[in-house]
């Protein structure tokens, strides 16, 4: 059964076919999402857009960032990424953990909060409540 790992302190690591895998948010990560060395205002709309989309609830950008923070593993493939998305519970989990991972990660640590802190503004804004 494919489930996300949950501990007391939230590790950002899920289980897939019984398999531990730890998410990473490193160079790797952030040339799939598509940021580029000497790219600043292109990184900044990409890395915007996926953390956008993850705050909506977007399942396309969760998937996206879930397959480019499991990129380093060569014995996951992106089908099976698709099926345990597809077919896991912990969805919901997801949605209200990656941004805390992303929030934690060296290389976009900053950047998130940075973003998270416009975000809820904007929805604050536009009335759109938190989940």
């Amino acid at each position: 059964m494919a489930k996300a790992v949950k501990t007391k302190d939230v590790k950002a690591v899920i289980a897939i076919d019984e398999t531990n895998y730890k998410l990473i948010f490193g160079l790797k990560f952030l040339k799939e999402i598509g940021m580029l060395p000497n790219s600043s205002t292109d990184n900044t709309v990409a890395f915007s857009e996926m953390v956008g989309g993850i705050m909506e609830f977007d399942p396309f950008s969760l998937l996206k960032a879930l397959k480019a923070s499991l990129i380093t593993y060569d014995d996951l493939d992106e089908k099976a990424i698709e099926e345990w998305f597809e077919t896991t519970e912990q969805v919901d989990w997801l949605f209200e953990n990656f941004t805390k991972f992303l929030e934690s990660a060296p290389l976009t640590a900053k950047k998130t909060k940075q973003l998270m802190v416009y975000f809820k503004k904007a929805m604050a804004e536009m009335e759109i409540p938190e989940v």
